[in-house]
């Protein structure tokens, strides 16, 4: 166990910084200080390999986002730190992973897309169920196309960055997006709310998420 623990942290590192079309199962032997016949008792080929990464990856981000939810009993303060994430995932990933995914499995990359809708879907959804009890969220809307549209929103965000490369990544349009969709569901107190959040909000005292070489340091140790 420990060691495909290791294996799809070292592999998801050397996919997320150089890219997937770029590295070999040589590279990911030698990254291990394994053999490739050892690599390869692991997993059948490079596709079984990326495929066990990318699920590693969202399985990482399904277990932060229900942390969230569990310790933030406010909506605003849960949409934020899971924005907060959000931009720092982002910001460990290449652009050229997702064209790499779309380009040479894309099968691999449409049950991406399908995990991370039905996850944002599913986060949106109880986080307006919260922020309705709570009296934050108007009660006049369907839930479930609105957490559709906005997961859509994401989607359409997260592509215009995979598609160039050279483009500068804006980690603060993230939080721009957020807080459109929340103005867009809130009540008068949940503007008043939102106004006060904001005004009060900084990042750095946000949970900080650990990185893919900080979790390999760890099972180094």
């Amino acid at each position: 166990m420990e060691r495909l623990a290791k294996i799809h942290l070292v592999s998801k590192s050397l996919f997320f910084r150089l890219g997937i079309k770029n590295v070999s199962m040589d590279d990911v032997s030698k990254a291990l200080k394994i053999s490739k016949k050892t690599l390869y008792k692991c997993f059948n080929d490079k596709s079984d390999l990326v495929r066990a990464a990318v699920l590693d990856h969202f399985m990482q981000i399904e277990s932060s986002l229900e942390d969230f939810s569990k310790t933030n009993s406010h909506p605003l303060h849960e949409l934020l730190a899971m924005t907060n994430f959000a931009v720092q995932q982002l910001s460990q990933v290449r652009p050229s992973v997702i064209q790499d995914l779309k380009k040479y499995h894309p099968e691999i990359y449409q049950e991406m897309v399908q995990m991370r809708e039905k996850s944002i879907i599913q986060r949106l959804s109880g986080n307006i169920d919260k922020g309705r009890e709570q009296g934050i969220y108007r009660m006049n809307f369907d839930t479930k196309m609105i957490s559709k549209s906005f997961a859509l929103l994401i989607y359409s965000y997260t592509e215009q960055i995979s598609q160039n490369s050279d483009e500068e990544y804006n980690p603060q349009l993230l939080f721009q997006l957020m807080e459109y969709h929340i103005r867009g569901i809130s009540t008068l107190n949940g503007l008043k709310e939102l106004e006060s959040v904001f005004n009060n909000y900084e990042q750095n005292k946000l949970p900080q998420i650990k990185t893919t070489e900080e979790r390999i340091n760890e099972l180094n140790s």
